[in-house]
């Protein structure tokens, strides 16, 4: 018999237990800061007290072509450091490059920390869901199921916010990379056929899905029972309608080389953000000695994650430039897919 404080989301799938790390997230905004002659750009991120920061990138590296050149120049983030009083610092290589340029997109979102609630449940390593006097930092996962996703596959249309979501994913492939392209919020999956990267309905992967919503205030369960928690304005910062985030603390750094898997510790399988952290050359060759570069998304093994080219970016002519790979490694939460499914 299992024991601790299980909720029945609206959607009627597994009951989730919220004992141990329920927390909450908001989205701090989209970021492309424009660079300084000496390549760096700097980020206002605001954020709650005792609330972790995490900048889940949409690209992170720059593929630019001069005019009235052959040659391609790489502009990549070589990190990003926390500089106080909410002020964060990205560091590229990009000073060779003349004129004011934004090449790098990022979304900020914030997860809030643990606090001691004072509200009648005992929840363990939670967010003080009592404590929250601004809405706009509720976040919850508004949608989950498993889809067996060939091609690509859209996201719902009635998400909450949906331009601002955080996506976070589970599979069990290793000949698969799933990528998610923001612009048209669809999660793609690629799969590889000799030198030819390749999406398509043959493309198919089945994946467990957690999308993260944030910026609004729940409504009570449908159902009329469950879990409502109200702040002292009395607005509803947390509501049993849909799960909370089950975060506990895991992250994770992928490596810096595509094919290199890393292990994540914690849980057998793991739910990562989807986003971009790199770029990869195909092997085709094609119009003499040209070459395709394709942003990075994830191959998932178990609970191994690793880097892995997918959707095309660039060309370039080998005959005068030369690229293989770039991979700017992030710090990204995770969270256990045991916990939804």
């Amino acid at each position: 018999m299992s024991i601790g404080i299980f909720v029945q989301p609206d959607d009627n799938l597994k009951m989730v237990d919220i004992t141990n790390g329920a927390k909450t997230a908001a989205y701090r905004g989209f970021f492309a800061p424009e660079l300084d002659a000496d390549g760096d750009g700097w980020m206002t991120v605001e954020s709650s007290p005792n609330a972790q920061i995490f900048f889940i990138p949409r690209n992170t590296v720059a593929i630019r072509r001069p005019q009235n050149s052959v040659a391609i120049y790489v502009a990549k983030i070589d990190g990003i450091y926390y500089q106080g009083n909410q002020v964060y610092k990205l560091d590229s290589n990009l000073s060779r490059l003349q004129g004011p340029t934004a090449p790098f997109g990022l979304d900020a979102f914030e997860i809030l920390g643990t606090q001691a609630g004072n509200f009648g449940l005992f929840l363990q390593n939670a967010t003080d869901f009592t404590a929250i006097t601004d809405i706009g930092v509720c976040g919850f996962v508004v949608w989950r199921g498993t889809v067996n996703v060939t091609g690509e596959w859209s996201i719902p249309d009635d998400i909450p916010n949906r331009d601002s979501c955080i996506v976070f994913a589970n599979w069990n492939r290793g000949d698969r990379t799933v990528y998610f392209e923001r612009d048209s919020m669809t999660v793609q999956v690629c799969r590889e056929q000799g030198d030819q990267v390749i999406n398509d309905n043959l493309a198919e992967c089945l994946i467990n899905l957690c999308i993260v919503a944030t910026g609004f205030e729940p409504k009570p369960p449908s159902s009329g029972y469950g879990i409502v928690i109200r702040n002292s304005e009395g607005r509803i910062t947390y509501s049993s309608k849909y799960p909370p985030l089950m975060f506990r603390n895991m992250k994770f750094l992928v490596d810096r080389i595509p094919g290199n898997y890393v292990t994540l510790s914690g849980t057998e399988k793991p739910m990562i953000p989807l986003c971009c952290v790199g770029s990869q050359r195909s092997e085709e060759i094609f119009n003499g000695n040209y070459r395709n570069i394709y942003q990075c998304g994830f191959k998932m093994m178990g609970n191994a994650v690793t880097v892995w080219r997918a959707f095309l970016q660039a060309s370039y002519d080998g005959n005068y430039s030369s690229f293989e790979f770039e991979v700017c490694p992030q710090p990204l939460p995770y969270i256990d897919a045991n916990d939804y499914f």
